[in-house]
């Protein structure tokens, strides 16, 4: 279900880029966000109409939103991206920039601490005392989460360096969900099958491979016999990797806690996403020219696919059956 759910969002990924890049040249910008509008009020509708009401009870009573956390993971990850990004124009020991580096792990120190004991708070601590979903969250922020610092990369080359119109861009970028939305539904029901180091560790090797293939090669001239291959390479770790990084973590979770969990392991993937993409934009700002800065998020993408690889290792989901043969 994870695996079809991570490739439900690869063919929006793919939708996303090319429709966006044709509206953009068409019509002009400020419309990319006018075209939320109509999805918001269709999810809403839809919403009431099939999700049953339903409001969380702590001991027998409604429990109410734990709002005093949610506003201090907002504040502890705004400013850790604030920090990173503006360190390179204020200076690492601008007052404004160690406040900002302060205030972030400050504020999330305070957000694991109350959620220690806030009946409902918006992290459940106890989670993490199930098999695997710790392992599954650092995947999130180290394989999900990158993902949007490589996007926000490959756009600027794109529309930068290559010159190119913003809807052949976003057919460039396509190439991406293309192989790693399909390559989804297959890998889930892989890791089912055969257990998900099978498929986290050769994910993140495709995406350590991809970068570092791309970073040798890119220049400031387009270049598509380099990007389809190497690019193409990364879209397949992306594939076995990026979705089984949510199934990894909700794979021993309790039914009845399933959607905390989820809810959880989306935020590290958010966290993660505000993270790169803070690091990419510092790594592309602070660069001597723009294919310089994205040689430097490659390799950035590189050491995170090298992270997941190793946090995979120990992994064991395979079923019963298979460990006993094997241990014959």
């Amino acid at each position: 279900a994870v695996g079809a759910y991570g490739g439900l969002g690869g063919i929006s990924l793919v939708l996303g880029p090319v429709v966006g890049g044709l509206v953009i040249d068409v019509v002009g910008w400020r419309w990319t966000f006018a075209m939320n509008i109509p999805i918001a009020m269709l999810t809403v509708v839809l919403g009431l109409m099939f999700l049953p009401p339903d409001r969380p009870t702590v001991d027998g009573r409604p429990g109410r939103p734990d709002l005093g956390g949610a506003i201090l993971m907002v504040v502890g990850t705004a400013m850790l991206a604030t920090g990173i990004v503006q360190a390179g124009e204020w200076g690492w020991t601008n007052p404004l920039t160690v406040v900002a580096l302060v205030m972030a792990p400050t504020s999330l120190a305070m957000v694991v601490r109350r959620s220690a004991s806030h009946p409902h708070a918006i992290l459940d601590l106890s989670l993490y005392r199930v098999r695997y979903f710790g392992r599954g969250n650092l995947m999130a922020f180290l394989i999900a989460g990158n993902f949007a610092g490589t996007y926000l990369a490959l756009i600027t080359l794109l529309t930068g360096a290559w010159a190119m119109s913003p809807s052949a861009a976003g057919a460039a970028l396509a190439l991406v969900p293309l192989i790693g939305g399909p390559m989804s539904f297959v890998s889930g029901r892989l890791a089912d099958r055969y257990g998900h180091r099978r498929l986290l560790v050769p994910g993140g090797a495709c995406m350590v491979v991809g970068a570092l293939w791309f970073r040798s090669g890119v220049g400031p001239d387009p270049d598509m016999w380099l990007w389809f291959p190497a690019v193409g390479l990364y879209a397949l770790g992306i594939g076995l990797a990026h979705a089984n990084s949510a199934s990894l973590a909700l794979r021993f979770v309790p039914g009845p806690s399933l959607g905390q969990a989820g809810a959880t392991n989306r935020i590290m993937t958010e966290i993660g996403s505000v993270c790169s993409v803070a690091v990419t934009i510092a790594l592309l700002v602070g660069a001597d020219d723009p294919v310089e800065g994205v040689r430097r998020v490659m390799l950035l993408l590189a050491l995170a696919g090298m992270g997941g690889m190793v946090v995979a290792t120990g992994v064991d989901t395979r079923p019963r059956q298979m460990r006993s043969a094997e241990a014959e």
